[in-house]
C-alpha cells in the first residue's frame, strides 16, 4: 500500500488525505461531499496560480527561442550563471544557454534556447494536466452528489465500501480514487525538478535536424522517440511531432515513453503503430496517442506495465485487422469466447496475463482483453463505461464505430454473447438488465458513467443518474484535453437529460446465454480462432534506443 505524504506532490498528497475516508456508505458519501471535494477545490485554486505563472515563463522561453532563430538579439537574458547547485531541468537548460551565448556559439545558442523552450512548456503542461484532472475529480463528486440514494441502499442492503472498493465502486471517480493520474504528474514533476547531470549530455546525442519535435521529449526518451517516429508513414509522422508538441499530449507521450522503455515493450508498440499506421495514414492526434495507452481497461488493467503487449494479444490483434466497427466486433467474440457461457467467470484475475493463462475472467478483465485487442489491432479512441448497481457494478466498453458520427458510441459488453446496435448512453436512460445468467451479485442500476483517457488512467467524462430523487439530471466534465473529439471544450455543470437525448431501448437487452450453442474449448487450444497469418514482424529496435538508461 502507497503511504501518502501531505507535505508530497499531488499524487502523495492525494493518497494523505485518502487515508482518512471512512468505510460505511453513507459516511464516504458524506466524507467525499463535505471534507474531500473542498480540499480538490483548494488543491485547484492553487495550482491556478502556478499554471499561470508557468504558462508565462513558457512563452517567454518561446519568444527567446524564436528571437535566437531568427537572428535578433535575445532581451532580458541573465549573463551571471543560474545557481550552480540547482538541478531542476529548465535551469540547467538556461546554464547551457548562458554559456554557449557568452561563447558566440551560434549553434549550440540555438540548441539550448530549444531546450529551454521544451523544458519551460513541459512544467507549464503538468500544471494543465494537474488542473484537468482536478476538474474531472470535481465534476465526479458533483455527478455523486446527485445519487445519495445509491450509498443509502447499499447502508441497508449492501457491505461496506472498504470491503467491496474494487467490485461496487460506489465510491466516485474509482480510476482517480486510485491516484495513478495525479502520481504520474508528480513522477514527470521529480523527473523535471531532479534532473540528472548526464541529461544535459544525452540533449545533445542524436541527430535531430529531420525531426525537431523529438526535442520536446525528455533526452534519455529521445531514441525510442524516433524508432518510433520511422515506423510510421509522413503524414503521421507529422501527428506524432504534434503530439509531442501539443498542450496535454506532451506530457501523456512522456508517460507513454517511460513505461514502454522501462517495461521492453517497445517492439510491440512498433507493431500496434505500423497497424495503425496501415489503415489510417493520416490519423488524428487523439487516435495515435489513444491507441497506445498501456492500461487497456479499467483502474485495475496495466499493473503489469506490459500487460495488454502479451505475444498471444498481439497475435490474435494482428488477425483481426480492418476498419473500427469490425475489429471491436472480432475482439468482442474472442473475449467472449474465453467467457465460454459463463463457464470461465471469475472475479479476482488481476492481469491479462493471469486470464489468458486461467481462462477466468469477469467484466472488468474482459472490457481490458476487449481493449487490448481493439487496441493491439491499432485503433484508438476506447471509451468506458462503469454502472453503479449500489451493492455492485458493471463495466463495459464504448466505441466510435461511425467516422461520420464519431461521439456515437457502440456499447461493447464482454459478458453478453451477442452485439446489438446500442449506443451510449440511450441503453441506460431506462430499464437495465443484467445479463442473462449473470451469476455475481446483482442490484438496481443508479447511475451510469463514462470514462475517458487522462493521463495515466481513465477519467471521469460524463455521467447520468437514472434512479432516485436526482433521476434525469447529467453531468458532464469539461475535458478540452481530447483534441476536437468527443469532449473538446464542451462546459462541464449539472444539467437535465437533453430533450434530443436518443430514446431508451430497454428491449435491446441481450439474448440469453442458453440459447447459445456449447461448444467449450480444450485448455490447450488458443483462446482466439487462428485467422490468416499476422503481418512480419518489424526488426528488433537498435542498440542504442533498448539500452537507453533511466534514472
Amino acid at each position: 500500500m502507497l503511504q501518502g505524504d501531505p507535505k508530497g506532490g499531488p499524487g502523495l498528497r492525494f493518497t494523505a488525505f485518502c487515508a482518512e475516508c471512512p468505510d460505511t456508505p453513507l459516511a464516504v458519501y458524506d466524507w467525499s461531499q463535505q471534507q474531500l471535494k473542498p480540499w480538490l477545490q483548494a488543491q485547484r485554486s492553487d495550482n491556478i496560480a502556478v499554471l499561470a505563472q508557468t504558462e508565462a515563463l513558457a512563452a517567454l522561453a518561446r519568444e527567446l527561442a524564436d528571437d535566437i532563430h531568427s537572428g535578433a538579439a535575445p532581451a532580458s537574458v541573465p549573463l551571471s550563471d543560474p545557481d550552480e547547485q540547482a538541478v531542476a531541468w529548465p535551469v540547467l537548460c538556461l546554464r547551457r544557454f548562458t554559456v554557449a551565448l557568452k561563447e558566440k556559439d551560434a549553434e549550440a545558442t540555438r540548441v539550448w534556447a530549444d531546450e529551454l523552450a521544451a523544458a519551460t512548456f513541459g512544467l507549464a503542461d503538468l500544471h494543465r494536466w494537474l488542473d484537468t484532472l482536478l476538474q474531472s475529480h470535481i465534476a465526479s463528486l458533483d455527478f455523486q452528489g446527485l445519487y445519495r440514494d445509491a450509498f443509502e441502499y447499499a447502508e441497508i442492503n449492501g457491505p461496506t465500501v472498504a470491503s467491496q472498493q474494487s467490485s461496487d465502486l460506489h465510491f466516485p471517480g474509482p480510476v482517480i480514487a486510485w491516484g495513478q493520474n495525479y502520481l504520474e504528474v508528480e513522477r514527470q514533476a521529480e523527473k523535471t525538478f531532479g534532473a540528472p547531470a548526464v541529461m544535459t549530455s544525452l540533449a545533445t546525442y542524436h541527430d535531430l535536424s529531420e525531426a525537431p519535435a523529438a526535442r520536446w521529449v525528455f533526452p534519455e526518451h529521445r531514441g525510442a522517440f524516433l524508432w518510433l517516429r520511422s515506423r510510421l508513414s509522413p503524414a503521421n509522422r507529422n501527428t506524432w511531432d504534434l503530439a509531442a508538441t501539443s498542450p496535454w499530449t506532451h506530457s501523456y507521450l512522456a508517460a507513454v515513453l517511460y513505461r514502454a522503455v522501462l517495461s521492453e515493450t517497445l517492439d510491440a508498440v512498433a507493431i500496434v503503430l505500423q497497424r495503425l499506421d496501415h489503415m489510417q495514414p493520416a490519423a488524428g492526434v487523439e487516435e495515435l496517442m489513444d491507441a497506445l495507452f498501456y492500461r487497456a481497461g479499467f483502474h485495475t488493467s496495466g499493473f503489469y506495465w506490459a500487460d495488454r503487449y502479451d505475444a498471444r494479444l498481439l497475435d490474435a490483434a494482428g488477425q483481426i485487422l480492418g476498419p473500427k466497427d469490425s475489429v471491436i466486433r472480432a475482439a468482442h467474440a474472442i473475449a467472449n469466447n474465453l467467457l465460454d457461457g459463463w463457464k470461465n467467470y471469475g472475479g479476482g484475475v488481476l492481469t491479462l496475463r493471469e486470464a489468458l493463462d486461467t481462462r477466468k475472467l469477469d467484466c472488468v478483465r474482459g472490457t481490458d482483453l476487449v481493449g487490448a485487442l481493439y487496441r493491439n489491432a491499432g485503433q484508438g479512441r476506447y471509451y468506458l463505461v462503469r454502472l453503479n448497481c449500489a451493492i455492485a457494478g458493471h463495466s463495459v466498453a464504448a466505441v466510435p464505430v461511425d467516422a461520420n458520427h464519431p461521439d456515437r458510441l457502440l456499447i461493447v459488453d464482454s459478458l453478453e454473447p451477442n452485439l446489438p446496435e446500442r449506443y451510449w448512453p440511450a441503453p441506460y436512460l431506462d430499464e437495465f438488465t443484467w445479463p442473462d445468467g449473470y451469476p455475481g451479485p446483482r442490484g438496481p442500476l443508479f447511475s451510469a458513467e463514462l470514462h475517458t483517457r487522462g493521463l495515466n488512467g481513465y477519467i471521469f467524462a460524463e455521467g447520468y443518474v437514472v434512479r432516485g430523487r436526482n433521476a434525469g439530471k447529467h453531468v458532464r466534465a469539461p475535458l478540452i484535453h481530447l483534441t476536437g473529439e468527443l469532449y473538446n471544450a464542451v462546459p462541464g455543470g449539472i444539467r437535465p437529460m437533453a430533450s434530443d437525448a436518443p430514446p431508451a431501448r430497454s428491449t435491446a437487452m441481450l439474448r440469453g446465454l442458453a440459447s447459445r450453442p456449447n461448444t467449450p474449448a480444450s485448455p490447450a487450444e488458443p483462446f482466439y480462432r487462428p485467422g490468416p497469418a499476422p503481418e512480419a514482424s518489424t526488426a528488433s529496435m537498435p542498440s542504442s534506443v533498448s539500452s537507453e538508461s533511466t534514472p
